[in-house]
């Protein structure tokens, strides 16, 4: 009996130190490894006023105000881990996101224009490398707004 709690001592010994070594709160908060680089996007709404107020009309016939400019980000050639974050809400005028990745890696960047009840009425990409640089991208009304005309001479 004496030689079983021996045991059972050192193997709770073991085990309290492996919890405590490998514990997540020794783990380091979510801090970029050396290697990686921080991609600032910037986004600025031009005329902010009109822009929140404007309703826009899209490709599916969906006709709303701008609630929301989002992000979408994403990695290399094949588009992995792609992900989305709001970066502007209505009313605001600006906002960033940093992106931490590798050095020089590919980044596809998708800026998109939402409306309260998730329709897109817009959207822009690029591709950059991530050289530590800051992005800025400008989102506005559209310069002007036509009625659209139509004519038609036909003989009966």
């Amino acid at each position: 009996m004496k030689r079983f709690s021996k045991i059972c001592a050192v193997l709770l010994a073991v085990l309290a130190v492996s919890v405590s070594v490998f514990s997540p709160v020794h783990a380091a908060p979510n801090k970029p490894a050396a290697d990686q680089k921080r991609l600032v996007v910037k986004i600025n709404i031009y005329q902010p006023k009109i822009f929140w107020n404007y309703s826009f009309l899209n490709k599916e016939g969906d006709l709303g105000k701008p609630a929301a400019v989002k992000l979408t980000w994403s990695h290399g050639d094949m588009a992995k881990n792609e992900q989305t974050q709001v970066v502007i809400t209505q009313g605001k005028s600006s906002g960033h996101i940093d992106v931490w990745t590798e050095k020089n890696e590919l980044l596809n960047l998708i800026i998109k224009v939402y409306d309260a009840k998730g329709n897109r009425y817009g959207s822009t990409n690029i591709q950059v490398r991530n050289k530590g640089q800051v992005e800025t991208f400008f989102v506005g009304p559209p310069e002007f707004s036509e009625p659209q005309f139509g004519w038609s001479n036909a003989q009966q």
